[in-house]
């Protein structure tokens, strides 16, 4: 299966480093208040088009962009590679902050302001929480569109454990990972 369809399955959550600038224009400032992570590649200005499955997307974005490309890069990841409950960390320059966030849902194509306009498109819910302090090295100078940092998947884990005033906690995972 995907990782994004094990959900269920009790391994430990995989880091990620994620930009949220599709088309060059950051959106942090719709993402982290209405919890989403997401890219762009948007099919449709008009918002006449909304896909509710990968396939028909896919199909959909073939026909626009081709079989290969950017497209299926960022898209492709953010739907195949990204499973629930792994972390993303992202920067917003807006606050000067670093942000973890863990993955809540599956893929989705949305056509929803305030997304739309900005064109965020493909997107996933996100739990964020801000993290003050203690934020790695690798987080903080990686530039990648998207990059999996898998050696830092239990200290992140950690760190949204500290911070999120949620009930979902990582402990018990990485601790039995851990301990393998």
């Amino acid at each position: 299966c995907h990782r994004s369809e094990c959900a269920a399955s009790h391994e430990a959550p995989v880091a990620w480093r994620m930009n949220l600038k599709p088309y060059g224009s950051p959106v942090y400032d719709i993402a982290i208040p209405n919890n989403v992570i997401g890219t762009g590649w948007q099919l449709d200005e008009k918002a006449s088009v909304c896909p509710d499955t990968w396939d028909s997307f896919r199909s959909l974005a073939e026909k626009i962009w081709g079989k290969r490309g950017r497209w299926r890069i960022d898209v492709g990841a953010l739907e195949n590679s990204l499973a629930i409950n792994d972390l993303v960390w992202i920067y917003n320059k807006e606050d000067s902050g670093y942000y973890l966030g863990r993955i809540t849902s599956g893929w989705r194509y949305t056509t929803l302001e305030p997304f739309h306009s900005r064109r965020l498109n493909n997107v996933r819910d996100c739990e964020w929480v801000k993290i003050p302090r203690d934020v790695p090295g690798a987080v903080q100078h990686s530039r990648a569109t998207i990059k999996e940092l898998r050696e830092l998947s239990v200290h992140s884990a950690t760190l949204f454990d500290q911070y999120t005033p949620g009930e979902f906690k990582y402990g018990m995972m990485c601790e039995a990972v851990g301990s393998l």
